[in-house]
């Protein structure tokens, strides 16, 4: 089953210590996911910042990578999310595959949340993304978009009725 991922675990060391699961996970391909965006809403400890979800939006894409997976690795991936606090489910998404003729179906995990909150993730967060994203090819206007996210204030400094006005 192929997994596709456009948030820290782009970056290969951090994926392969987060999960410890195998060398299968240490070298992703770049995929790009249509019909989604990015959008920041929720807070993982583990970074102390906003991180990223997939929401749908028409004629966007989101750049990432995507592996080929066993059931066991994906309950790796289930786990990790859990331990930073984050309820997710599997979707599929339409992704394109360098040197493949045709769109593809892979599975992410999005989040369960019904309230979608517009937080800004730390520069340190959006940088590790940026550079990851980068690394698997990710296009210089990708990028740009990804680095707008940058925070013009740290969530940090808001309380949680703070952040559902100022979204």
């Amino acid at each position: 089953m192929l997994y596709f991922f456009y948030d820290h675990l782009l970056n290969d060391d951090l994926r392969a210590e987060l999960l410890s699961s195998a060398d299968e996970l240490r070298s992703a391909d770049r995929a790009i996911a249509r019909h989604v965006r990015l959008q920041f809403h929720e807070l993982d400890d583990r970074f102390d910042s906003a991180v990223p979800d997939v929401a749908p939006e028409a004629n966007k894409f989101v750049t990432g990578g995507v592996i080929d997976v066993s059931p066991d690795v994906l309950a790796a991936i289930d786990r990790h999310y859990e331990a930073g606090g984050r309820q997710r489910r599997l979707r599929g998404v339409s992704v394109l595959v360098p040197g493949a003729s045709d769109y593809r179906v892979a599975v992410t995990h999005v989040s369960e949340s019904i309230e979608w909150v517009g937080l800004s993730p730390t520069r340190e967060y959006v940088d590790l993304i940026a550079r990851a994203a980068s690394k698997v090819g990710a296009s210089e206007r990708y990028l740009q978009e990804l680095l707008s996210f940058a925070p013009t204030r740290d969530h940090r400094a808001l309380t949680n009725e703070q952040a559902v006005h100022a979204a």
